[in-house]
């Protein structure tokens, strides 16, 4: 039996004030030439499939705080709602996870259950609790790598590469995909192919880096060291940066009206719509240099994206949780778009280039794969994903 949750009697359980406890750890072998983040992956989806299928369970949902496939190293926080009783209950679980290509060590952070409208958990015997429910899933995780078929673990590998793995249970963000103005500019440089100079370190350091700058900005001789550190940070992140792969970054946008026959909502996009952003101390940078001036990246195919299906009763939902007592409705929602690069020499990108002709501007032409929306970033529990926005 699949012990991510572990129900609890409330009869022989006693009330006490939420207090933090001692981590347990457990350990599980992996199979040869296997991560554990396919493995990981499947074991969640499996185990809110197994808890939904019980009728006293009204909501299971798992968020990824970190999904570093590289390295093998993950964070997880889990929620399962529950009724026992005719009382809702709350548990709520956190795990570290990583794996070294032939075990991986799983830390329980903490397992708390309460009831939904209280402020205090039960804690019957929790440091004994924790331990058990710690063991019993590390060996469910090792028997779920065991089981799993190369093929299947190979498709897992591929959603995850995507950096689309999330679901209404299992919500991601994948960091590394994340792309903000310091990777565009990274980006832009391994696009362009520029020849950096010494005043391009530097600025980066100003705009990027500011603190390092302040600290040894008037120590000519420290300075020169420092500029020598950022020159293999940066050339070091030009180098990684693959610009053949798909990316992420966030923003809002605004949902319209619902359509009844589509079973969706409208999305209006803005023909010509830019996305611009600086980086975190650009005004303290040289003002034409790279690092000083907005990245503004133009979309090609921004307007494709004008529809966000929704079944009626989970839309009337969604509107009902963002009515304020006015009768209001907040629209905006945040999306995670998925995007590649255009090159260099592509008529979009030299149209782009043409429409962005000043010096405080650096202009990049992208092309969106997919937009996804949340509630809000996933980066709590309590975030819903929404769906897909797609072309209507």
């Amino acid at each position: 039996m699949r012990r991510i949750f572990v129900l609890i009697s409330c009869m022989f359980l006693t009330l006490s004030a939420i207090f933090a406890t001692e981590s347990m750890t457990c350990t599980g072998k992996l199979p040869a030439g296997k991560k554990l983040g396919p493995i990981l992956l499947k074991y969640f989806r499996d185990g809110v499939a197994e808890e939904k299928s019980k009728t006293n369970v009204k909501s299971v949902k798992f968020l990824f705080l970190s999904f570093d496939i590289e390295n093998d190293r993950y964070k997880v926080s889990g929620q399962e709602i529950y009724t026992q009783d005719g009382t809702d209950m709350v548990h709520d679980v956190e795990y570290i996870l990583f794996g070294d290509g032939k075990k991986f060590v799983m830390q329980m952070l903490e397992f708390k259950s309460y009831e939904v409208n209280m402020l205090e958990e039960y804690d019957f015997n929790k440091q004994k609790r924790m331990n058990s429910i710690c063991k019993s899933s590390a060996s469910e995780i090792e028997d779920c790598g065991k089981k799993i078929s190369d093929a299947e673990y190979s498709k897992l590998l591929d959603e995850i590469n995507s950096g689309r793995f999330y679901s209404k249970e299992i919500l991601t963000r994948d960091h590394a995909k994340s792309f903000f103005a310091e990777d565009f500019l990274i980006a832009y440089w391994k696009l362009s192919g520029k020849k950096l100079t010494r005043s391009d370190y530097l600025n980066f350091m100003k705009a990027c880096r500011n603190k390092t700058y302040l600290k040894y900005h008037d120590d000519e001789f420290e300075l020169e060291n420092q500029i020598d550190n950022i020159k293999k940070e940066v050339d070091g992140l030009i180098e990684k940066v693959d610009l053949s792969k798909s990316y992420q970054f966030a923003n809002n946008i605004t949902f319209g009206k619902y359509d009844f026959e589509s079973s969706g909502y409208t999305i209006s996009p803005k023909e010509g719509l830019v996305f611009v952003m600086s980086q975190e101390d650009s005004r303290k940078a040289d003002k034409f240099s790279d690092s000083g001036r907005e990245i503004t990246l133009e979309p090609v195919n921004y307007t494709d994206f004008n529809f966000m299906p929704m079944e009626r009763k989970d839309a009337q939902k969604l509107l009902d949780n963002r009515k304020d007592y006015g009768g209001t409705v907040d629209r905006n929602i945040t999306t995670i778009i998925t995007f590649h690069f255009l090159p260099i020499d592509s008529t979009e990108q030299k149209n782009a280039s043409k429409s962005w002709t000043g010096k405080d501007s650096i202009p990049l032409a992208i092309k969106i794969d997919f937009i996804d929306a949340f509630s809000k970033l996933p980066e709590n529990i309590e975030t819903e994903y929404l769906g897909e926005i797609i072309k209507k």
